[in-house]
Parts: structure tokens; C-alpha cells; sequence
């Protein structure tokens, strides 16, 4: 058994380069930073006490998230002409404020005007060209050229729509439509998706950054801890609990390998696992947090948004399939550990004891949120009263208390994250908006039912394929959006489920994180533990199988995503927990003793009989057969064996 300590050695902190802070901000920036994010959370909190109508709220959301992208993203981090370049990003902080009062004191206008009816003026042409540079510019500094140059390809195809032969060919949309889409209706930037964003998204990032600084981060890897450390693989156990329920606060899977990853990666390396392992063990469970309810990626908002249905809906379809995800995971690290010999991790008890009582009580804020989802409240409620219970709860303790220097990293956290997430889904809008006008997502949509010849896994093959190359070079909530405008409808054609279509999309847009060639979760844990980023992207693909075949398990099967009768569900739930352990048993090589080549083969193609729309007697017989194959291997082989 291998002796750890909770104690963090010298350099465990130590994030890869590119992960680490490398601007240096002046005073006065730093304030107006600050005064400009405490600004931002002072709107939201009034809105929902007074909301405005959509057509100011949603524009000054968005008008605050770019100012803080060129507040806190430079054009230049040195050199002879910073200062000069930084003079033209306090212009780029200057132009969205403006925007944001233009529309305010423009209330009356933007209330009465018709679409396409009254006239669009110079002064609209104007700032909607200069909004779309100033998101094109913020969305490269904060996401990359990926989403900025489909965005500049979909403005083209806009402008330019005549040009196009055949099936994609259409009339082109004029300046002045543009500026009605884009800029003067709730169906471009400022449409559904940022709408997500400022009701719901914002709050939970609000939530989690109090949440976190408050020390309740702290207390979900203790408890990982705890929980597992009379367990066989108890490292990596701990590593899958704290970051899943550490990644349904974030959200975000690369946030949370950061998050969490600095501790818990040294943790796994130094109780005997690999480099590759612990790396691939941190992305896996940081990418499943966006999958595990209550709080689920920013995704499922916008998806809740679409289907018009409570997200206290999606967060209930989503616990079964999370079950699935995570129990493989469990099975996984639990047999391999057996069949490598890697035992518990002896931990100081007491060390332990104290860490969790001191912070125990920041458990309530979690269960607050649980209990205003169940009941059916708004997500905004849920993120509010507890974001209210940690500041409360806090007081309980000296180390978890509100201080001025909290205080200050709360607003700090909010604005940062909060920007980061409005930009991206504000630039989608655009993409969305050339789709629906362009009538390019119907025409996308034939087009598919077409090369597929209407066959219901060929298509389903295309969605996942198109949907992990969308999640490779975009972020989740961009690739769920674009998903579900061009992937979507040719599947609710098919017959499929529509939340079942939507939970498909949403769930290869996710897994797209740990999917090589570019698996942005692994690579960013391969960097923290010093790994090679490849082989850990190629590890973490192979333990998570079984989450790229859940999606065709609830699409074939919507039961599982708690919809039809409750024996039904338990039933179906029954057996594909069953497959998923079979399966990680195989994966692994180990059940109860060490597996053959032959016997691994036998019992994956046997799980994955039970995982496939085969009929129930197959399904059955295929269980069936399995748990005979694992008697034999583990109880009456060995017996024989031993009787010679």
C-alpha cells in the first residue's frame, strides 16, 4: 500500500506555461477591471428584480463581456508599442459601453420598430459593423481563430450567398438585412443562446466563483478523499469524484482540469500510477462534470432553452446516463488497479478528519442548488439562493468567512468567467442567424437525409462524426448550438425522441474534449503531469469508451433518459449498468482474475450486444451468457484448475 500525504509538495501547483498568467496589468487597470465586473454583477442582480425587455438587457450583457475581454486579454503584453496597442483596446473598452447606453437611451425605439418594416439608419449601420469586429477580435482573443474564422466563413457565405452553386445557392443577404439580424432583433447576436447566458449562465458562474473562493473547491477534493480511501485505486477514485462534482460547478472541462488537476494529478502520480494515466483519469472525470446533474454544462441551458422545457427537466434526463458514464469510469480504475497491483492509499486519518470538518459545512450550498432544481425553480433562483447559503454558511468558520480580498477575487472570477462564456455564445448568434435566413440549415438537413438514403445509423454516424469535429475546434456550448441547428432536425425527421436528438448532439459536443487528434481536456492534463500529450489523449479515449456509446443507447432507448414507465426505466437502467461494468472489466482485463485476449473480446462483444437496440430476448440472453463466462473465469475455472 502506498503512503501519501494530503500535504502538496513544491511544484504540484505548478501549471504548464500557457496555462499561467503572463500579463502584468497597471493599478488603474486593475480597478477598472474591477469596477467594470462589479458594475456587471450589480445589472444582473437588478434584472432580476426588474427586468428590462429583451432588447436592452440582453445587448448590455453582451456590451459587458466584451469591454472585460479587451480589459483582460491585451493586444500585446510588451514590447515598444504596448502602450500604443493598449490605447486601442481601452478604445475597444470604450466603443461597447457606448453601445450599451445607446440602446438604453434608445428604450423606446427598439421597443416599437418592426423588422424589415421601418427604416434602418446610418448610426445602426455603424455600430452593428463595428459590433461584429469588436466580437470577431474578442471571440480569436478568447477562444482562438477556430470559432472566429467559421463565423468570417458564414459572413461570406452571407454576403456573397448568389455566388454559391447548386443546393447552397441563395439570393445573399443585403447590409441593411444584416443589421436587422444581427444588430435590431432578438434573433441574431442578442438571440436565444445569449438570453441563456444572461439568465441562467451568468449566475451559475457567479455561484461557482463564490462557491470556490469560499473553499467549497477545497472541500469536493477532500471529499473524494474520504470517501475513497479504503479503496483499491484510491488515488484515481478520488481524482473521478472530485473533479465530476467539481466540473458541475465550472462547467467547463478545461477549467476544471486546472482546477482540480493541480492536486489531484501529483496525488495519482505519487500513489504509483503513470504519468499517462493520471493525466487521462483527470480528463475523463473533468469532461464528465459537464454531463453530471444538477449543474450541467452551459450547454444544457441553451438546450433547455431550444426544447422550451424547465431545465430542472434536462438535469433529471441526465442522471442515468452520468450513472453510466461515471460507473464505467469507477469499474475501470478499480479492475485496473487490480490486475497492476496498485493497493489503497494510506492516508493521515486525522489530517483528513480535520481537513473535512473544517469545511463540511460549505456541503449546504451544493444541496441548496440541488433542492430549488428539483422543485422546479428557475436555474437563476437555484444559482442565487446558493450563492446567498455560501456567503451565509461561510460565516461559520474563520477560513471560509467573506473578505475584502475575497470579495474582490469573487468579482474578479465572475467577470473573467462569465466574459469568456458571453462571447462565444454572442459570436454563435451570428452563424445562426446567416443559417436560418439562408435557409442553409433545412437545405443541410435534406442534404444529410439524402447521403445517408434515409438509413438510421448511417445518419447517426454523420451527426456523431460532424458533432466531434464541431467540439474539436469550438467550444462546447458553440458546438452544441451549431449541432443542434444543422444535426438536429434530419433525426427528429427519423422518428427520434427530440430531447433524446438534443441530449445526442449535446453529449458528442462534450466527449470532443478527450477525442484525439485534438482533445483540448487531455492535452491541458498531459501538460500538468509532464505526460506525453498524445498517448494521454489516446487513454483517455480507450477508458471513456463506454461514454461514446451511451448517446446510441438513450437515442434507441429514450428511457433512459427517465422518459416512459418507471419499471421500464429501472429495468433498462439495470442492464446497462450491468453492461457498463462487464465492458470496463474487458477494457481492463481483469474480473475477479486476469482476463485472456479471448475472454476480453467475448465479454466486449457480449456488453456491447447488451448496449445495441437488439430486442430484449438478445439482451437477456447476451447478460445471461456473460455472467456465465465470468463464473467460470473467476470461480469454477480456477477450481478445475487447482482439483488437476
Amino acid at each position: 500500500m502506498a503512503k501519501v500525504s494530503l500535504k502538496k509538495r513544491p511544484g504540484d501547483d505548478a501549471a504548464p506555461e500557457q496555462l499561467r498568467p503572463k500579463v502584468e496589468y497597471a493599478n488603474w487597470e486593475k480597478l477598472l477591471q474591477c469596477v467594470l465586473a462589479a458594475a456587471w454583477i450589480a445589472f444582473q442582480l437588478y434584472v432580476i428584480f426588474k427586468p428590462m425587455v429583451p432588447m436592452i438587457q440582453r445587448p448590455v450583457h453582451v456590451m459587458f463581456a466584451v469591454a472585460l475581454i479587451f480589459l483582460w486579454k491585451p493586444l500585446a503584453v510588451g514590447g515598444r508599442f504596448r502602450p500604443l496597442l493598449r490605447a486601442l483596446d481601452m478604445l475597444c473598452v470604450a466603443i461597447p459601453l457606448a453601445m450599451a447606453y445607446f440602446f438604453i437611451v434608445n428604450r423606446d425605439r427598439m421597443l416599437t420598430r418592426m423588422v424589415y418594416i421601418d427604416p434602418v439608419l446610418p448610426i445602426d449601420i455603424a455600430l452593428a459593423i463595428l459590433l461584429v469586429i469588436l466580437l470577431l477580435e474578442a471571440t480569436r482573443r478568447t477562444v482562438g481563430y477556430s470559432l472566429f474564422a467559421v463565423v468570417v466563413v458564414f459572413l461570406f457565405y452571407g454576403w456573397f450567398g448568389r455566388i454559391f452553386p447548386g443546393w447552397l445557392g441563395f439570393r445573399g443577404i443585403r447590409l441593411t438585412g444584416f443589421v436587422e439580424i444581427l444588430f435590431l432583433s432578438d434573433g441574431g447576436i442578442f438571440g436565444i443562446p445569449v438570453d441563456t447566458s444572461l439568465r441562467y449562465v451568468f449566475y451559475f458562474v457567479l455561484f461557482g466563483a463564490i462557491y470556490s473562493v469560499l473553499g467549497g473547491s477545497r472541500l469536493l477534493i477532500e471529499l473524494g478523499l474520504g470517501l475513497t480511501r479504503n479503496a483499491k485505486g484510491g488515488a484515481a477514485k478520488s481524482a473521478v469524484i472530485a473533479s465530476s462534482l467539481m466540473g458541475t460547478v465550472s462547467g467547463s472541462a478545461v477549467a476544471n482540469v486546472t482546477t482540480t488537476g493541480v492536486f489531484t494529478i501529483p496525488f495519482m502520480i505519487r500513489s504509483g500510477e503513470t504519468r499517462v494515466n493520471a493525466a487521462a483519469t483527470e480528463a475523463i472525470a473533468s469532461t464528465g462534470g459537464q454531463l453530471m446533474p444538477p449543474i450541467m454544462g452551459i450547454a444544457a441551458f441553451v438546450m433547455a432553452e431550444f426544447l422550451g422545457i424547465p431545465y430542472s427537466r434536462i438535469a433529471l434526463a441526465g442522471v442515468l446516463p452520468a450513472l453510466l458514464f461515471y460507473v464505467s469510469v469507477f469499474f475501470l480504475i478499480d479492475f485496473s488497479a487490480r490486475r497492476r497491483g496498485i493497493g489503497k492509499v494510506v492516508l493521515d486519518q486525522e489530517e483528513l478528519k480535520f481537513r473535512l470538518r473544517s469545511l463540511i459545512h460549505m456541503i449546504v450550498p451544493l444541496l441548496v442548488v440541488i433542492y430549488y432544481i428539483i422543485r422546479g425553480s428557475t436555474p437563476t433562483m437555484a444559482a442565487v439562493f446558493g450563492a446567498a447559503a455560501a456567503l451565509v454558511v461561510g460565516l461559520l468558520r474563520k477560513d471560509t468567512r467573506l473578505t475584502a480580498g475575497k470579495a474582490l477575487k469573487i468579482v474578479q472570477d465572475t467577470g473573467r468567467q462569465a466574459a469568456t462564456v458571453a462571447i462565444p455564445i454572442a459570436t454563435i448568434g451570428i452563424i445562426v442567424a446567416v443559417a436560418i435566413e439562408s435557409n442553409l440549415a433545412l437545405k443541410f438537413s435534406n442534404r444529410l437525409m439524402f447521403i445517408s438514403g434515409g438509413s438510421v445509423f448511417l445518419s447517426l454516424f454523420f451527426v456523431v462524426l460532424g458533432c466531434i469535429i464541431l467540439g474539436m475546434g469550438l467550444p462546447t456550448v458553440a458546438a452544441y448550438i451549431m449541432g443542434a441547428v444543422f444535426f438536429a432536425p434530419p433525426l427528429t425527421a427519423l422518428g427520434f425522441d427530440r430531447l433524446a436528438v438534443h441530449f445526442f448532439v449535446f453529449y458528442y459536443s462534450v466527449l470532443a474534449m478527450i477525442t484525439p487528434p485534438v482533445a483540448l481536456a487531455s492535452f491541458t492534463a498531459g501538460g500538468l503531469a509532464e505526460a506525453d500529450v498524445t498517448r494521454t489523449g489516446l487513454r483517455a479515449f480507450v477508458m471513456s469508451i463506454v461514454a461514446f456509446l451511451i448517446p446510441f443507447i438513450f437515442i434507441f432507448r429514450p428511457e433512459l433518459l427517465w422518459s416512459g414507465p418507471l419499471l421500464t426505466i429501472i429495468e433498462r437502467a439495470l442492464y446497462s449498468l450491468a453492461a457498463a461494468v462487464i465492458w470496463a472489466g474487458a477494457l481492463a482485463g481483469y474480473i475477479g482474475t486476469r482476463l485472456s485476449f479471448v475472454w476480453r473480446t467475448v465479454l466486449g462483444a457480449l456488453a456491447l450486444v447488451v448496449f445495441l437496440p437488439v430486442g430484449t430476448v438478445a439482451t437477456y440472453a447476451a447478460l445471461v451468457t456473460a455472467a456465465a463466462v465470468i463464473a467460470w473465469i473467476s470461480w469454477w475455472q480456477p477450481r478445475l484448475a487447482a482439483g488437476r
